[in-house]
């Protein structure tokens, strides 16, 4: 069978294997990503990532047999500039010989309809918007080279935790980024993929990996040399963790819940109208948040909502 010349593809050893000199756009992405100087640092990310997913997945494909090389409709292959004409990123990552998770699939179908959106248009911020998109990125690619591969190609431990020189807050100027209104490419693309997604699906560390850095406070200085701390499931600190970040639920899932929970039969137009007759979609009640153009609607809002239409 003919394999194609794909520039990840080594042949120096007995099984066609991933040139280590791919693993190079996915750092570069992480260490351009992480200085924090450059304003279109996420979209240089972006543009280097789709690279490095790219020869990640034409190495892998072409060692379970699959040409990844479109071909005309009598078989021979298709030629730009006398080059066979390799399958994009998109393509790949429907193959099922690709093995990509659902959340994995979903993550890079997120970042190229990204690139998409911004690559004729002015530049708008997007940099806090796609934090967890980007970190989820990196993450799964790192997981799936080193599973598919072998562990030479983990290069987790090259790059050191970034310094902060913000507080480590959630007030001040943290918490005024949140409340900035997000970039119209983002919120057109959070409308398009996001809408359909299940919570489950939105939700996937996979698809969007959100963190929290805790400082570290210790009593014996022998150990105050790390600054971060890493806590188990369960413990006061991940407590307080989902206290901060709280479940956020549709409204089609906030009226399931209302049925399934509770035996309330309600409509769309019923529970829209709770909330319009008492505001709660005010900023100030804190009960629902709008991201990305759409509503969620946090647990104490779905609990005002079944005690306003119990009554």
């Amino acid at each position: 069978m003919h394999q194609a010349r794909s520039v990840c593809h080594s042949r120096k050893s007995p099984r066609p294997t991933l040139s280590p000199t791919c693993t190079l756009p996915s750092k570069t992405a992480v260490l351009v990503y992480n200085n924090n100087i450059l304003s279109t640092r996420t979209e240089t990310f972006i543009v280097l990532s789709i690279i490095a997913w790219t020869y990640l997945l034409h190495a892998w494909l072409i060692r379970e047999g699959v040409t990844p090389v479109y071909k005309n409709a009598d078989g021979t292959s298709v030629l730009v500039d006398g080059q066979e004409k390799l399958w994009e990123l998109s393509y790949c990552i429907e193959r099922p010989e690709g093995g990509l998770s659902a959340g994995e699939k979903a993550n890079l179908k997120y970042l190229i309809a990204i690139r998409n959106a911004i690559e004729h248009r002015s530049a708008e911020d997007i940099n806090d918007a796609l934090q967890g998109k980007i970190q989820a990125n990196v993450l799964n690619f790192l997981k799936y080279a080193k599973e598919k591969f072998g562990t030479k190609y983990d290069f987790s431990n090259e790059l050191g935790f970034a310094i902060q020189l913000q507080a480590l807050t959630l007030q001040a100027a943290n918490a005024l980024k949140a409340a900035a209104p997000i970039a119209k490419s983002v919120a057109a693309v959070n409308l398009l993929l996001e809408g359909p997604m299940t919570q489950a699906e939105f939700n996937d560390p996979a698809y969007s990996f959100r963190v929290y850095v805790v400082p570290k406070v210790v009593n014996n200085v022998k150990k105050a040399d790390q600054a971060v701390i890493f806590s188990s499931v369960g413990s006061d600190v991940e407590v307080a963790i989902k206290l901060v970040e709280r479940p956020k639920y549709r409204m089609t899932e906030a009226i399931k819940e209302l049925l399934d929970d509770h035996g309330l039969t309600v409509s769309s137009y019923e529970f829209q109208q709770a909330w319009r007759l008492n505001d709660l979609k005010n900023p100030s009640k804190g009960l629902s948040v709008q991201l990305g153009g759409q509503w969620f609607w946090y647990q104490e809002g779905i609990d005002k909502i079944r005690d306003i239409l119990s009554a």
